[in-house]
C-alpha cells in the first residue's frame, strides 16, 4: 500500500475514533441533563447498556458506527479520486516537460552557427578553402585577400568547428 494512502487512512481512522468518543460523551451529557443527574464536573459517569434502557444505547452506538463507516468510505472515495487526478496531472506535467526539453534542443540546434554567407566572392572562396583545410598563406595567395584577414577567417572557422 502506498505510504501516503496508508497515512491518510490512519488519519481518517483517528478522526473516526475521536468523533465517536466525542459523540458518546455528548450523548452522556445530554442524558444526564435530562435526568437532572450529574457526576463530577457536570458529566455523568458512563453506564452500561442494560435491559432497563431496552438496548437503546447499543442501537445508538450501532447507528454512529454505521454513519462513521459510511463517512469513511465516502472520504476514501474522495481521496482515491483526488489521488487519481493528481497522478494524471503529474503525467501531463511530465509530457509537457518532455515537449519543452525537445523544443529547447531544437532551438539549440537552430542557434548553432552554420556556414557564413559572404557577400564578397573572394571571402566566400576563402571560407570554402578554409573548410577544405588549406593554410592561411595559401588561401591569401589564391584569393588575393590580405594575410591578416585570411588568418582571422581561418581562426574563426576552426573555432566554430570545435
Amino acid at each position: 500500500m502506498d505510504p501516503k494512502l496508508l497515512q491518510s487512512v490512519v488519519l481518517v481512522a483517528a478522526v473516526v475514533i475521536l468523533t465517536s468518543v466525542m459523540i458518546r460523551r455528548l450523548a452522556l451529557r445530554q442524558a444526564a441533563a435530562r435526568a437532572g443527574r450529574t457526576g463530577r464536573g457536570g458529566i455523568e459517569p458512563p453506564r452500561r447498556a442494560s435491559v432497563i434502557d431496552g438496548g437503546e444505547t447499543f442501537a445508538k452506538a450501532q447507528e454512529v458506527v454505521i454513519d462513521l463507516t459510511t463517512f469513511t468510505r465516502e472520504l476514501e472515495a474522495r481521496l482515491d479520486t483526488k489521488i487519481h487526478f493528481i497522478r494524471r496531472l503529474i503525467e501531463e506535467a511530465d509530457r509537457a516537460s518532455e515537449r519543452l526539453s525537445a523544443a529547447i534542443e531544437g532551438a539549440r540546434a537552430q542557434a548553432e552557427p552554420g556556414p557564413a554567407v559572404s557577400r564578397d566572392p573572394r571571402r566566400a572562396e576563402a571560407e570554402r578553402l578554409a573548410d577544405e583545410g588549406l593554410e592561411a598563406g595559401e588561401i591569401a595567395s589564391r584569393t588575393g585577400l590580405p594575410d591578416g584577414e585570411v588568418e582571422l577567417l581561418v581562426g574563426l572557422r576552426r573555432r566554430r568547428r570545435g
